[in-house]
């Protein structure tokens, strides 16, 4: 029986833990779509060349998936990679709350929601999430078919994510992450908190979505056969 892969889990903790505080801080602090985008985008870019070559670097439960259902993973590291990104999502927004406690942005959390000034409804944002999510979980699929690839797949996959995120910043805040919703709308309550199920159900069904669109495209013998995929 395999030994649990305690450096990988404890890499989407650190993973999972930088990108929400990082792209939430970003948010709260300035509210500006170019640093949002970025702020996510490029702790993506960093942290997957720093975690990728010890946990692939998921850091988001879709793409750990996309990845299980594409069997580059395994079931047993799929369930700890998912709690692992729970626990570093979750301590990062504690992190928020603590630093903001008694300041100006006292109870401001980045929580994803519907833009009621744009008049976003809640078909539209399931549709843009599945949708964004699906074609990020495909690039990751993509970009890391091939070893020779692993010194560009880091900032191929933190571009594209920058600029999903710019293009959903103002209906939905730009998602494509379970955790990274998830923890921002507990600890804000309200409407926030009704309406986290559409940024949970949203990116997994992309990433489910991009994991069985991509075979038909590329061949499964073009892909590395790796058990825990580089991203």
């Amino acid at each position: 029986m395999k030994k649990l892969n305690f450096k990988a889990y404890s890499a989407e903790i650190l993973g999972t833990f930088s990108l929400v505080f990082i792209g939430c801080m970003t948010a709260i602090f300035t509210g500006n779509v170019v640093a949002v985008s970025m702020a996510f985008g490029l702790t993506v870019m960093v942290f997957a060349f720093v975690l990728g070559p010890i946990s692939g670097a998921h850091f988001n439960p879709a793409v750990s998936l996309g990845l299980l259902i594409r069997k580059k993973i395994n079931v047993k590291d799929f369930g700890f990679y998912i709690i692992a990104q729970l626990v570093g999502a979750a301590l990062a927004t504690f992190m928020i709350w603590l630093l903001t406690l008694n300041t100006t942005f006292e109870g401001s959390f980045a929580a994803n929601g519907l833009n009621s000034f744009n008049e976003v409804t809640v078909w539209g944002t399931l549709i843009l999430e599945t949708l964004l999510t699906g074609l990020f979980v495909f690039v990751i699929l993509t970009i890391t078919m091939k070893k020779e690839n692993s010194k560009v797949a880091p900032m191929v996959i933190g571009v594209f994510l920058m600029l999903a995120i710019a293009l959903a910043f103002n209906f939905t805040g730009g998602s494509l992450n379970p955790t990274r919703s998830l923890f921002p709308a507990l600890f804000t309550g309200g409407e926030a908190l009704e309406q986290v199920w559409i940024f949970i159900v949203a990116p997994l069904l992309g990433g489910t979505i991009a994991a069985f669109v991509h075979p038909l495209l590329f061949k499964e013998n073009e892909v590395d056969n790796q058990e825990s995929e580089e991203v």
